[in-house]
């Protein structure tokens, strides 16, 4: 898929330095979306929306990474999917600073003072450059502020979008919230194309590839009692489970791959045993048992499917 294609479909076209653009390449991503909802929007296959305010940044446009060929020896952590340039707000200091953020195949988001010392420290393969990483499986919702003359329908399907934002008002437009339990982190694009661009590329890494979903009942692991949660299987071999078919919160994530799939028909009670602790899931119904079971027990063999 030609990603170039799709950026100029989003925004309206401008001219930059020829130093300045970065063109979008070939990706690991698809960039397909869910289906809509009465509580949420979906990116269609085309909306115009009207040139941006912002001033283009110093570091080049984000863009996708290309997936590498097979390397022995090559880590999850080396793949670069998806990278560009960011502001970021400081914890202690409020202030905005540019850096250059690189999203990894074991979902990180790590980030740089610039392209070329984040290319410098995957060379040398060691952090010396590295100024700090956000682990993507901790964010438990994505929110986006001040997005000016974005399109809303351009807003990806899970991601809400806030009314005000008080505490940055002002300060950058394009702001993207990844709100963790221990912290909000705050991201500001420098313009609507870089905006939906990376839009995009978390949707399709947190909410993507699902191979299928429904509402299960969850044994608590110290609170014995049995909560109903929306649990979604991807082709990551993540289990993650919310609050609800919104998918408005995250509570947790099970790396499937680490799994032992066990069951108790009787119950239409799935086990998945882990090293350090062991998932009792129930079904409300057998035939949703089944499908469950088939998911998990051949989760290499599925192709992406729709929702349940």
């Amino acid at each position: 898929m030609d990603l170039s294609a799709i950026s100029k479909r989003l925004c309206t076209p401008k001219t930059l330095p020829a130093s300045k653009s970065a063109p979008f390449s070939a990706s690991a991503f698809d960039f397909s979306f869910a289906t809509s909802s009465a509580s949420s929007v979906d990116l269609p296959d085309a909306q115009p929306v009207t040139k941006s305010q912002s001033a283009q940044s110093p570091l080049s446009s984000p863009r996708a990474a290309p997936r590498p060929p097979p390397v022995t020896g090559t880590t999850k952590s080396s793949v670069r999917v998806f990278e560009g340039s960011l502001f970021k707000r400081g914890k202690v200091n409020k202030a905005w600073k540019e850096r250059w953020f690189v999203m990894t195949l074991d979902f990180r988001l790590n980030y740089y003072e610039s392209e070329s010392k984040s290319k410098a420290t995957f060379i040398v393969k060691n952090d010396r450059n590295q100024l700090g990483s956000i682990d993507l499986l901790a964010v438990e919702k994505i929110e986006v502020s001040l997005i000016k003359d974005t399109a809303v329908t351009l807003i990806p399907k899970y991601f809400r979008i806030l009314a005000s934002d008080k505490e940055c008002d002002g300060d950058r437009s394009y702001l993207i919230h990844l709100v963790t339990t221990s912290r909000i982190f705050r991201l500001s694009a420098v313009d609507c194309e870089s905006f939906v661009a990376w839009l995009h590329a978390l949707h399709d890494y947190l909410y993507g590839g699902t191979l299928f979903a429904s509402h299960l009942r969850k044994k608590g692991e110290v609170n014995k009692a049995w909560k109903r949660r929306y649990f979604v299987l991807n082709k990551y071999k993540q289990l993650k489970y919310y609050n609800n078919e919104r998918r408005e919160l995250l509570y947790g994530v099970i790396d499937v791959s680490e799994a032992q799939v066990s069951a108790a028909a009787a119950e239409q009670c799935i086990m998945l045993i882990t090293e350090k602790r062991t998932w009792q899931l129930r079904c409300d119904a057998l035939d949703l048992f089944q499908e469950w079971m088939a998911y998990l027990s051949g989760i290499d063999e599925h192709d992406e499917v729709k929702h349940s």
